[in-house]
């Protein structure tokens, strides 16, 4: 994975690191990722263009993979699909835009850039199946 230093002022100065993904729930889906974009958005979120970036930041999203693990309440997704994962990577699920089925719309919206470390991907990524996308021929 790529991380940006501590130094907005090195933004193009990208380091390798580890990190602690999030513990896998029921609900979960787990890839093996193939494919990673890297696009303006990130140019701007790691050069502090829309404001003060939570550092360090892993860059890279709007991804595509292979599912290596699905959790015990996932039906709609197997091992072995192809998903991706676009810009937004989490919301509340209980507000009135979430439960409109507008989740973009949610105040507590994640993205999968902007948020640090934890939040995002690497060579893996782990998060609720509601996030994945699964393309199927």
């Amino acid at each position: 994975m790529l991380i940006l230093p501590l130094d907005p002022a090195k933004w193009n100065h990208l380091e390798v690191i580890g990190f602690q993904p999030k513990t896998f729930k029921p609900d979960d889906v787990e890839l093996s990722i193939t494919h990673c974009g890297v696009c303006g958005s990130d140019v701007h979120t790691l050069t502090q263009g829309w404001g003060k970036s939570k550092l360090p930041l892993i860059v890279g999203h709007e991804i595509v993979g292979n599912v290596t693990r699905v959790g015990d309440n996932v039906s709609d997704i197997k091992v072995g699909d192809i998903v991706g994962v676009g810009a937004q990577r989490g919301s509340c699920l209980t507000c009135r835009a979430c439960k409109d089925g507008h989740e973009n719309y949610c105040p507590d919206a994640i993205d999968t850039y902007v948020c640090g470390p934890t939040c995002l991907f690497s060579w893996h990524f782990r998060r609720h199946s509601m996030w994945l996308y699964a393309h199927r021929t």
